[in-house]
């Protein structure tokens, strides 16, 4: 019987973790751009999130110099949390201070204006069960694209990079999606 030393038997070594020649550049970020942008829109909305993409953008670009990442995954994950960073700072700017003083004629008027609206048509109430109904039915990436397509109304583009996609894939994943809740609204 012939004895092999381990190290033959050992399996090969993971490749190291470091990847050769990466460097944070301006051309790194840029790169990241729509990403970091798609992922802060879907969450703050188009109007605020404009402004909290820049303010990000511009962070990560101040900080660029001392930034520690080797790999592409490591300035990702330090892009992303200084994303996370941003749009936390905006919502607390947004909704942090929510006591605020009203003038008492303001607030007269406000009641005022609020009975002189009708009620909403009985119709309304029934398609929001329905389209409630389809997200609840659709497969969760549907939901997602078309949520974000739809209601966070990002463009095509912006999807397309978020995901890693062509244009065209995710045009026809909106149509594919948009049938699957038309089916599924049909049999409610």
């Amino acid at each position: 019987m012939t004895m092999t030393p381990l190290s033959a038997n050992a399996p090969e070594e993971a490749p190291s973790k470091r990847e050769a020649g990466f460097v944070c550049t301006k051309e790194a970020v840029l790169e990241i751009y729509p990403v970091i942008q798609a992922f802060i829109l879907c969450r703050l909305g188009y109007q605020l999130g404009e402004d909290v993409t820049h303010e990000a953008i511009g962070a990560i670009l101040a900080r660029l110099p001392k930034i520690k990442a080797q790999t592409h995954r490591e300035f990702r994950a330090f892009c992303f949390k200084v994303a996370r960073n941003k749009i936390n700072d905006a919502l607390r700017s947004k909704y942090g201070n929510r006591v605020e003083a009203f003038d008492p004629l303001e607030i007269t008027r406000a009641i005022e204006a609020g009975m002189a609206i009708d009620d909403p048509p009985a119709n309304a109430y029934a398609d929001l069960e329905v389209l409630t109904a389809v997200f609840a039915a659709s497969k969760s990436t549907c939901r997602r694209v078309l949520m974000e397509h739809f209601i966070a109304d990002l463009e095509v583009k912006i999807i397309a990079s978020f995901y890693g996609i062509s244009k065209d894939a995710v045009r026809m994943k909106i149509e594919r999606c948009l049938e699957d809740a038309r089916r599924i609204a049909k049999k409610l």
